[in-house]
């Protein structure tokens, strides 16, 4: 996924990209040359990175944050926030999503890709489901995205799978709404 982010950034803009291997490297570049920009595409096992960034910030509070990561952890990514990332992109297949992402982190502008705004959408909507209810995780994913009157596609580009198979997911959801027992 480097050298798809490496080619997606230099499509973008000319920058200078060096590629380290660790939070340690970096730290040791970061206090030895200056840069403007960070981008992080980060294997988030077992940790948030947050103190990282925290870190980081300290030492060069003008530094422009932005991690890219397949986690699907809503809190990890929201500490990643608060410690003072600006850009979050979950990654998918989708070259355009990280073609934005890449373009407001060069801008110092905020950006969460859709994939992070379906995870908070779901995480402030959870209670709007039927208790009785039982959805699988991908599931409430789309049936969040459905109370957002999301279309199909939309689903599909911000889940990252098909537009059949969110097709198939609303046909089940549907199927167990309608199969709740009345009160």
């Amino acid at each position: 996924m480097r050298l798809v982010l490496k080619q997606t950034l230099l499509s973008i803009a000319p920058a200078e990209v060096v590629e380290v291997s660790s939070f340690k490297s970096a730290t040791e570049l970061l206090q030895i040359e200056v840069f403007d920009g960070v981008c992080v595409d980060l294997n988030l096992d077992g940790e948030d990175g947050s103190n990282w960034v925290e870190q980081l910030l300290q030492t060069n509070p003008l530094l422009n944050v932005m991690i890219y990561s397949a986690c699907n952890d809503l809190a990890v990514y929201q500490a990643l926030l608060a410690a003072g990332v600006k850009v979050i992109v979950v990654k998918s297949n989708q070259m355009p999503i990280l073609q934005i992402g890449l373009t407001h982190w060069i801008k110092g502008l905020r950006y969460c890709c859709p994939v992070y705004n379906a995870l908070l959408d779901f995480s402030l909507k959870s209670s709007a489901l039927p208790v009785e209810v039982k959805l699988n995780k991908r599931e409430l994913e789309v049936y969040q995205l459905m109370q957002q009157g999301l279309s199909s596609a939309q689903m599909a580009l911000a889940l990252t799978i098909e537009k059949g198979t969110v097709a198939k997911y609303r046909q089940r959801i549907n199927r167990k709404l309608k199969s709740r027992p009345s009160e």
